[in-house]
C-alpha cells in the first residue's frame, strides 16, 4: 500500500468516527428519520448529505473487501460479513 492509499484510509476512517460520535451515524434506527444503507447496514438521518455519502462510499468498500476476500481468504470464512448482521448476504 503506497502512502496516499495509507493516508486516504486513516482519513476515512477518521471521517466516520467522527460521524458516529457526533451521532450522525447510528448502529440502529431510531424512527422514520433514520434510513439505512443496504451493505454496512448503519443508519443516517435522512437528508444527511455527509453521512450519507460517507455510508455509500463505506458500502462500496466493503463490497470490494468482500469481493477480494472471496479471492484471498479461506473457504470456510465465506462470506466475509461486511455489516453488523452477520447473516447479511
Amino acid at each position: 500500500m503506497d502512502d496516499l492509499t495509507k493516508l486516504c484510509a486513516v482519513e476515512f476512517a477518521r471521517h466516520i468516527d467522527h460521524l458516529l460520535t457526533k451521532i450522525r451515524i447510528e448502529t440502529y434506527s431510531r424512527g422514520l428519520e433514520w434510513t439505512q444503507e443496504p451493505v454496512v447496514g448503519l443508519f443516517h438521518r435522512v437528508g444527511d448529505e455527509g453521512a450519507a455519502a460517507a455510508l455509500k462510499e463505506l458500502d462500496r468498500r466493503a463490497l470490494a473487501a468482500r469481493d477480494r476476500f472471496k479471492i484471498d481468504g479461506p473457504l470456510w470464512a465465506q462470506p466475509l460479513p461486511v455489516s453488523w448482521n452477520t447473516a447479511a448476504p
